[in-house]
C-alpha cells in the first residue's frame, strides 16, 4: 500500500516529464500555487478580454519564468510589457484570430526565438485541426495544458509534445 502511494505521488509531481527544461516549466509555472505578486499589464489585458483566471495566470507565469522580452497578442504588441531581458518574445493567438489563423500560426510557430501560445485550441473543430497541424509540423518542444498549447522555438530542445 505504501509503495503504490509513493509511486503515485512521485509521478504526480513530475508528471512523467523527462526533459529538465519541460520539468522546470511544469514545476515552476504549471504547479505554482502562489498568487501573482502584482497585477501585471499582461494579466490585466488577458483578464479583460474574457480569458479565464487560470489561463491568464498560467500565461503570466510563463512570461515571467521564460524572461520574455515582449508580448504580442493577435498581431498587436502590448505597450508596457516590453522587458529589459534578451529572452524570447511571446506570441499569443486567441480564437479572435480564427479568420487569418492558418497563416498567422504558421509564421509565428516557425519563427526563431519565439514562444507561441495557442489559447482555447479546442474551441471549434477548425481551430482544433489547425492547432494539431501546428503541433505535428513543429520541430521542437510543445506543451498542452491549462486550455492552451505552448510551442517553444528555441534551439536545443527535444522534439516532443507533452500533454499535462
Amino acid at each position: 500500500m505504501r509503495t503504490k502511494a509513493k509511486i503515485r505521488i512521485r509521478h504526480y509531481r513530475g508528471r512523467g516529464v523527462h526533459s529538465p527544461f519541460a520539468y522546470g516549466i511544469v514545476r515552476n509555472v504549471r504547479m505554482d500555487a502562489k498568487p501573482l505578486p502584482d497585477v501585471s499589464p499582461l494579466y490585466s489585458y488577458l483578464h479583460e478580454t474574457g480569458m479565464a483566471d487560470k489561463t491568464a495566470s498560467f500565461i503570466q507565469r510563463l512570461f515571467t519564468y521564460m524572461e520574455c522580452s515582449e508580448c504580442e497578442i493577435d498581431g498587436k504588441i502590448l505597450d508596457g510589457i516590453v522587458a529589459d531581458t534578451e529572452g524570447p518574445g511571446m506570441t499569443i493567438l486567441t480564437p479572435a484570430m480564427d479568420e487569418c489563423i492558418s497563416t498567422e500560426m504558421q509564421i509565428a510557430a516557425h519563427s526563431d526565438k519565439r514562444i507561441v501560445v495557442l489559447t482555447e485550441p479546442r474551441k471549434t473543430l477548425r481551430r482544433n485541426k489547425m492547432c494539431c497541424a501546428i503541433v505535428s509540423g513543429h520541430r521542437g518542444l510543445s506543451i498542452d495544458c491549462c486550455g492552451t498549447i505552448v510551442v517553444f522555438n528555441t534551439s536545443g530542445l527535444n522534439d516532443q509534445h507533452i500533454k499535462l
